[in-house]
């Protein structure tokens, strides 16, 4: 690791650093997707209704409503947004929440859920690659 830094820090060593910390921020990532579609519980919820963020692009968030199990009911925007047609007012969506935070909770539908992961895996390589490109 002291050859490394040994050069001074540079601002391929600086682009190469941040590149590990994408390519780390997506293993947590991937770990933390696959705990709770393991250890998740699958229930139905109810679209209640979309919401518009964005200044000139504007991306749909569903808010959703659902039972857990203790019978509590839940009401939370996603986090993970689309197209204005991903998502219908009352339209039925399989989810997987956490049992111990019943408010974290992923769609298991479409590509969304996996935009953390791939989408810093691929930042990473690209400011790994970068680091080298002199």
């Amino acid at each position: 690791m002291s050859d490394f830094f040994s050069g001074g820090i540079t601002l391929a060593k600086v682009f190469q650093l941040a590149g590990v910390f994408f390519i780390l921020f997506s293993v947590v990532s991937l770990f933390r997707f696959l705990k709770l579609k393991i250890n998740g519980i699958k229930v139905n919820a109810v679209v209640k209704e979309i919401v518009r963020f964005g200044n000139r692009a504007y991306k749909f968030f569903p808010v959703l409503e659902y039972k857990t199990l203790k019978g509590e009911t839940v009401v939370k925007r996603s986090y993970i947004g689309g197209s204005k047609d991903a998502y219908k007012v009352n339209e039925l969506v399989e989810i997987v929440y956490d049992p111990h935070h019943p408010e974290t909770f992923l769609i298991l539908k479409g590509f969304g859920k996996y935009w953390k992961m791939v989408g810093s895996f691929i930042i990473g390589i690209a400011f790994i690659i970068a680091g080298f490109i002199k």
